[in-house]
């Protein structure tokens, strides 16, 4: 589920549709903040964006996982670390993320 979600988060990033409705508070100061180059839209929905894609997942709790995601530009690839947290049963929120490579060149 928690899969389904971030990969729905990654294709309204990619349409630039929605994409800030799946950010809670903290999540959306992040992306707001384009601290180390953090952008909400940015490179998510650039022409040459080859793809975007979870590399890793943890769970830290039945709350709270951590998904990496890759962005794969033809020049480089952006990671993100995003902290993924239930809300009740059945609502889902990004409540942080963080820019955690400089997006230099391959």
């Amino acid at each position: 589920q928690i899969r389904m979600f971030v990969r729905q988060f990654l294709r309204a990033r990619r349409e630039a549709s929605g994409a800030g409705t799946y950010l809670g508070e903290d999540a959306r100061a992040a992306f707001a903040s384009h601290e180390n180059g953090l952008d909400l839209l940015g490179y998510a929905a650039r022409d040459e964006l080859l793809g975007a894609h979870i590399v890793r997942f943890d769970k830290l709790s039945a709350e709270r996982s951590l998904v990496q995601v890759r962005f794969s530009l033809p020049d480089r690839d952006i990671f993100e670390r995003l902290t993924v947290e239930r809300l009740g049963q059945t609502i889902l929120v990004i409540a942080d993320a963080e820019r955690v490579n400089d997006g230099s060149e391959r």
